[in-house]
């Protein structure tokens, strides 16, 4: 362990076989570095530049990347538990199967970011930007999305159990078998969302916008579209 007044250094081997040092710290710049498997657990590394660096399998666990940018960063199976990723950028980051449980990414930058099975679970994703993002069969069970953008975002078979999506701008998002038991839509736009055979058991969808979204097969009991406009056909929504 480094001591708490000094900035931690990690070794990176270039291309050439070099291998030279590191400091890592607020603000540091660590771009194009290969520091896959780097423990930055803890870490104050707030306003930190990763941009395009390999940290496949690196953990961040309760780390401090308050608007740090980690575009195009290879951050497959990364643990970001409980770290906070406020105002992060993101863009276009592979976070597939990553670990963001319980982590705080309030007003991040995850426009087509790849996040295929992430664990987002309680996750806070206020005023996040996921438009285009990859979430298919990731785990949003009771996270918070409210005010988030998910347009055009592919959710399929995505768990969002309990979430709170209240105004969230879900515009020609694929909710394909999305399980959406207990969430909370209230005030979104679905304007030409897929939510065909996704399970919308007890959903609030109170004061929704629902232009030309589609239910077909859904699971809809219970489910409350109080102010919806339009109301779904629900009497054709099993062609």
């Amino acid at each position: 362990m480094t001591d708490d007044n000094e900035k931690k250094g990690t070794d990176n081997r270039g291309e050439d076989g070099g291998v030279f040092d590191v400091e890592i710290g607020p603000g540091a710049d660590l771009r194009d570095l290969d520091m896959a498997g780097e423990d930055f657990n803890k870490e104050d590394l707030h306003g930190a530049d990763f941009t395009s660096s390999d940290l496949e399998g690196a953990t961040f666990d309760g780390a401090d990347l308050t608007e740090a940018i980690l575009d195009d960063c290879d951050l497959e199976k990364v643990s970001f538990r409980k770290a906070i990723l406020e105002r992060a950028s993101l863009f276009s980051a592979d976070l597939e199967q990553a670990d963001l449980r319980g982590a705080n990414l309030r007003g991040a930058n995850l426009q087509d970011a790849d996040l295929e099975q992430a664990n987002l679970q309680g996750a806070d994703l206020r005023d996040a930007n996921l438009q285009d993002a990859d979430l298919e069969r990731a785990n949003l069970r009771g996270a918070n999305l409210r005010g988030a953008n998910l347009a055009d975002a592919d959710l399929e078979r995505a768990d969002l159990t309990r979430a709170d999506l209240t105004g969230a701008m879900l515009v020609d998002a694929d909710l394909e078998r999305a399980i959406l038991v207990d969430a909370i839509l209230e005030k979104a736009s679905l304007a030409e969302a897929d939510l065909s055979r996704a399970n919308l058991t007890r959903t609030n969808l109170r004061h929704t916008t629902l232009d030309e979204a589609s239910f077909r097969k859904a699971i809809l009991k219970d489910t409350d579209f109080t102010g919806a406009t339009p109301q779904p056909d629900l009497d054709n929504r099993r062609t």
